[in-house]
């Protein structure tokens, strides 16, 4: 009974940020944007949050003339949930899969980190779960993919995510 209370809350919240648009508070004015996920910073642009997710649906059907039978199969690929934002010089982001992943039941995190970028252009320093900059393939989102799952050859030999610096 609480999940259906707490579902109620986070769409009432949701379509009360939606109507704000530019709030105006006693200290600096805060710009609420809806546009894709939840997402709030201050005008000057030294703090952001961002809240959001995403869920990747996968359907298959098969048709079998050798014995018959017909399959099909309905799987969540993935459902990601993220909150990532700035403060200052610092970034960070938090974003976990929420969906079965390679047979695992529960959450994993994908990614889990905090960054500092006051180097300016010289270096930025990453600590915690990231995904390893090996090739543009790797790098780019499941969401900005075309096909289902990257290549053979990007599955086979890039690291993926991994904690370090």
């Amino acid at each position: 009974m609480s999940k259906k209370y707490l579902g109620l809350a986070l769409a009432i919240s949701a379509a009360s940020a939606a109507q704000a648009g530019n709030v105006t508070t006693s200290g600096e004015d805060l710009v609420i944007d809806t546009d894709s996920g939840i997402k709030v910073k201050v005008s000057d642009n030294s703090a952001s949050f961002q809240l959001g997710g995403r869920i990747q649906w996968d359907y298959d059907a098969t048709q079998s003339d050798d014995n018959g039978v017909d399959t099909t199969d309905f799987d969540v690929r993935r459902a990601r949930l993220y909150a990532k934002g700035h403060f200052g010089d610092w970034a960070y982001k938090t974003q976990f899969n929420v969906a079965e992943s390679d047979g695992a039941d529960g959450c994993t995190a994908e990614d889990l980190y905090i960054r500092y970028m006051g180097f300016g252009s010289a270096a930025t320093v990453t600590i915690g779960k990231q995904k390893e900059p090996f090739g543009l393939e790797e790098l780019t989102s499941s969401k900005d993919i075309s096909a289902l799952e990257r290549s053979a050859m990007t599955e086979r030999y890039a690291p993926g995510r991994s904690g370090g610096i």
